[in-house]
């Protein structure tokens, strides 16, 4: 039996990147890549999260490490839709 050493979040989204940019280099210029993957990233997050604590906000804060408002803004913000099957 082998055992298959999981990823780290870092290891994941490097190798990820490593194909992305290369692939839409010619695309990216003026993108402002940062602050989109940034954006991505954290709807992601926070989608994921709502998700997984069954659209309880204040657990997900907590999980988070975000107040209950400041998650409230971010849903709004990010244009996060929850109650809706994924």
């Amino acid at each position: 039996m082998s055992e298959t050493k999981e990823k780290s979040f870092y290891e994941f989204i490097n190798e990820y990147m490593k194909e992305f940019i290369p692939k839409n280099i010619k695309n990216l210029s003026n993108s402002n890549l940062h602050k989109k993957m940034l954006s991505q990233l954290e709807r992601s997050l926070i989608n994921t999260t709502m998700k997984a604590t069954n659209d309880n906000q204040s657990k997900a804060a907590l999980i988070l490490g975000l107040s209950r408002a400041t998650l409230r803004k971010k849903i709004k913000v990010l244009k996060i839709i929850r109650n809706a099957k994924d």
